[in-house]
């Protein structure tokens, strides 16, 4: 977790604070793991940035939608975020088979 905001911060003017915040929402899912969470961290600030939304909110999203991916592509369709035909039958598969 923290060893991975000096990198963030670097390239995004979001306070520290405010990952911290964001990374703990994520922590309390337990389909995030820990080479996952690196991405998802990530894809929180990405996800924030593209939406206009705290952290925290994006956070929640995400952590859903990685804990019950097939559920969570109609979650985050909901706040503006798009998937291909090709990423969802991806993202099928790979939950079929236990990714």
């Amino acid at each position: 977790m923290l060893w991975y905001i000096p990198a963030m911060v670097a390239s995004d003017p979001v306070e520290d604070d405010a990952i911290i915040a964001g990374e703990s929402i994520l922590l309390t899912f337990t389909g995030i793991g820990k080479d996952v969470f690196p991405i998802a961290t990530e894809a929180m600030l990405n996800m924030s940035q593209a939406l206009g939304q705290d952290l925290q909110s994006s956070a929640m999203q995400l952590g859903k939608a990685l804990n019950d991916p097939i559920a969570g592509i109609t979650a985050l369709r909901r706040v503006g975020v798009a998937f291909t035909d090709a990423q969802e039958a991806q993202i099928k598969a790979m939950v079929e088979a236990g990714d």
